[in-house]
């Protein structure tokens, strides 16, 4: 089957127009629960937005040393699955931003619980 570039186009906009970010409360990590990073993230002013997803702005680098108060998980729909996005806190600091978690379907993601 051959589809032309102009329709696979119209078919990715016309499917990225019609979803959007919504909050989830999936399985593993929710709002409530404290993470560290399994490795160095970005913190972002925002999570993907639009349609060509774009980020926001670094504000700063989540370190796995450091914990973090877990306020909100959206999912990001994408044409390639959604992405699981983080907003998080880190404690005592007050620092805070969203970070990319992982794909949402996957077992494994960016940060890990602390007990």
């Amino acid at each position: 089957m051959n589809i032309s570039p102009a329709v696979m186009f119209a078919l990715i906009v016309s499917s990225a127009c019609c979803v959007s970010a919504t909050p989830s409360l999936a399985q593993g990590v929710k709002p409530g629960d404290r993470v560290s990073p399994i490795d160095q993230l970005p913190l972002r002013t925002t999570p993907p937005e639009g349609f060509l997803g774009l980020k926001g702005s670094e504000t700063g680098t989540a370190k796995p040393t450091d914990e973090y108060l877990v306020l909100e998980q959206r999912n990001i729909p994408t044409i390639f699955g959604d992405q699981k996005w983080l907003r998080l806190e880190e404690i005592g600091a007050g620092t805070s931003g969203w970070v990319y978690s992982g794909q949402s379907d996957s077992k494994t993601q960016n940060v890990r619980p602390r007990n």
